[in-house]
């Protein structure tokens, strides 16, 4: 009897389930002036995949296990135990699950000891498949994420190291866009980044507990979110937002350049190292393809460390 279902060998992350639709008014993108022009032009910005991220964890470490099974078996067992003799119907999430459900009406009675004597071995026997269950799962989700397209985009526009790292240092400028329910805008189903100083397991000592007991299988949409949505606390400072597409339109690219309605860009805020020429130039595109569009000034704070914007006319 298997008490506890392997990691799948494949997952399909060509449809992604649907994020909850924030109430954010605006999502900020960094850009340098090359970039800047292309998208003010085009009316295009670059989903990407993993490898073109900067940081080599983003999107690409391997999901492990809760550090304690010992915690999870002893917790399976109690789950078990409850299943076969409380009144209650158990969760029967699993096959395991199932057969529990069925045997339960002519199941033997057994001491607690006789009990765990029966299940103890199964559950230790599935925790030792663990390891290389877990290898060939991270193979295989490793696979399916190099096609993985996203957007990246941050809450603030004020973030001075976003503006070094960025936006040219300082030189470059920032577009502001906002969801325009009439066009479906994609930035309302943004998701905010969780920062950690951990990887996230792929089982929690709960769900591990729930998988070994036949109570629910593996949480696909959870394990997506943890990859898509995780990212080391040192870049805490991006204060990130995320839209993801799966596979998106072309799996074999890199990135793709997809379409947004000029409408959804309603300011661009040029960076305080641009010079005179150049604050010109782009105050001169906005204007002429995005007349609804603001333009703003990013000028250094006088009496603290921080930016301060203006309207630039």
């Amino acid at each position: 009897m298997d008490a506890l279902d392997e990691p799948p060998s494949t997952l399909s992350f060509t449809s992604p389930p649907a994020p909850p639709r924030n109430n954010r008014p605006h999502f900020y993108k960094f850009v340098t002036q090359h970039v800047g022009r292309i998208i003010l032009a085009n009316c295009t910005l670059r989903w990407t995949t993993p490898g073109e991220f900067n940081d080599p964890h983003d999107n690409r470490f391997d999901l492990g296990v809760a550090p304690d099974c010992r915690e999870a078996r002893s917790s399976a067992l109690n789950k078990l135990w409850a299943a076969h003799y409380s009144d209650d119907d158990a969760p029967a999430g699993t096959p395991l699950g199932q057969l529990i459900r069925r045997a339960k009406p002519n199941f033997p009675s057994l001491s607690r000891i006789e009990f765990e004597q029966l299940y103890g071995d199964v559950i230790d026997e599935a925790i030792s498949r663990l390891p290389g269950s877990l290898a060939r799962f991270n193979k295989d989700i490793q696979e399916k994420m190099r096609s993985n397209k996203l957007l990246c985009l941050t809450e603030r526009a004020d973030n001075t190291v976003m503006w070094a790292y960025y936006a040219e240092g300082h030189k470059g400028l920032v577009l502001r866009f906002r969801t325009v329910p009439e066009l479906d805008s994609p930035w309302a189903i943004a998701h905010p980044v969780t920062y950690s100083q951990t990887i996230p397991a792929l089982y929690s000592i709960e769900m591990l507990a729930d998988a070994l007991s036949g109570r629910a299988r593996l949480d696909h949409d959870q394990v997506l979110h943890s990859l898509v949505y995780t990212k080391g606390a040192d870049w805490k400072h991006e204060c990130e937002w995320r839209i993801f597409s799966g596979d998106g339109r072309n799996p074999n690219e890199p990135f793709e350049d997809i379409s947004f309605n000029r409408w959804e860009l309603d300011a661009v805020v040029l960076g305080c190292a641009m010079r005179e020429e150049q604050r010109s130039e782009f105050r001169r595109i906005v204007s002429n393809n995005y007349p609804h569009a603001l333009a703003y000034q990013a000028i250094p704070a006088k009496h603290r460390f921080g930016l301060q914007f203006s309207r630039a006319l």
